[in-house]
């Protein structure tokens, strides 16, 4: 299947059309947050390259919620862009940010040897250390996605959804506490 097809990263669980909403959606509301943001230097094209890879970040956790696999060519375009808004910044920044990246795949890599993390939650904590830019924004972020996971899969069984040796996407929690860091510091990249 080539990389770019739409079965490969849409996974059947979307059309393109809504794909493109959601992908649109997230990326102005990240743009405006950016703008509101306590650093927020105006519009530059580091934040809307920040924001368009916010849109792949929630389009890749959407599919991975629905089909429990993480889409290679939303993650690949996540962190192309991410590496643009770090660009953007300077070269300090796109070093550490690539530094930053660098650390979160291979310690993702190596528990995902030895536990039940997937490699696709591996790649996506790769691009989300460039898109935070920052390790210790890079750690709560993924820190706060594992427990919002852990979390959820406490509550399954209170609610009756309980699907013992189901799989658990982590994609969306990590995406989702990766934007809530981005937002509330104000930085990442692009700043």
């Amino acid at each position: 299947m080539p990389l770019w097809s739409k079965e490969r990263v849409l996974r059947s669980c979307l059309s393109p059309r809504h794909a493109v909403a959601i992908l649109s959606l997230v990326s102005a509301v990240s743009f405006a947050s950016g703008l509101a943001g306590p650093s927020s230097g105006g519009p530059t094209p580091g934040l809307a390259a920040a924001s368009f890879g916010a849109g792949c970040l929630a389009l890749a956790g959407y599919v991975d919620f629905v089909r429990r696999i993480l889409p290679d060519p939303l993650l690949l375009c996540a962190a192309v862009a991410a590496g643009a808004s770090a660009l953007e910044s300077g070269p300090g920044q796109a070093v550490r940010a690539c530094a930053v990246a660098s650390a979160a795949i291979g310690v993702a890599y190596a528990v995902a040897a030895t536990t039940s993390l997937g490699r696709g939650d591996a790649k996506l904590c790769g691009a989300i250390g460039l898109w935070l830019g920052q390790p210790l924004q890079a750690g709560v972020a993924v820190l706060g996605g594992v427990g919002a996971a852990r979390a959820y899969a406490l509550a399954l069984p209170a609610a009756g959804r309980l699907n013992p040796g189901g799989a658990l996407p982590l994609g969306p929690w990590l995406v989702g506490s990766a934007w809530w860091v981005w937002s509330v510091s104000g930085s990442g990249p692009a700043a």
